[in-house]
């Protein structure tokens, strides 16, 4: 699995625009999308997107509106995986915001089940969880 994220941040007056593209490879199925978010005022907030079904955004908070483009739908991997976004913005209504924006991707694959001596086994499952960036402005 690999995921990589490139990401913008704009000032404009009296809001905060960030942007974030995701590329990712799980198990050979590849795709990119784009999440935007702005934040009109101070706010903590956290937008998630489904790797594999990234056609919506899940976010915390109604002070902030988000959109995807690109997305595709998923092809049914036996893996579950997310990233998000997070963002605190301070001070945006006085055209001098400071705060933090960071990525973070969460996965997990399922190995299935197994029959064996007429008994079903799990084989179980494994998670994963890694900071892809972190910048203060």
């Amino acid at each position: 699995m690999s995921v990589k994220a490139d990401g913008a941040l704009a000032t404009t007056g009296s809001s905060v625009q960030v942007h974030n593209t995701v590329y990712s490879d799980v198990l050979g199925w590849k795709t990119h999308f784009t999440v935007s978010c702005e934040v009109k005022t101070d706010v903590k907030f956290k937008a998630c997107v489904d790797l594999l079904e990234p056609t919506s955004v899940q976010v915390s908070s109604d002070a902030v509106s988000c959109n995807i483009a690109d997305g595709l739908p998923s092809s049914g991997l036996p893996v579950a995986g997310d990233v998000c976004m997070f963002v605190d913005a301070k001070n945006v209504a006085t055209g001098k915001p400071t705060g933090n924006v960071g990525a973070q991707v969460s996965t997990q694959v399922g190995y299935g089940k197994q029959s064996v001596a007429g008994q079903t086994i799990d084989l179980g499952n494994q998670s994963w969880t890694e900071t892809l960036f972190k910048i203060d402005f």
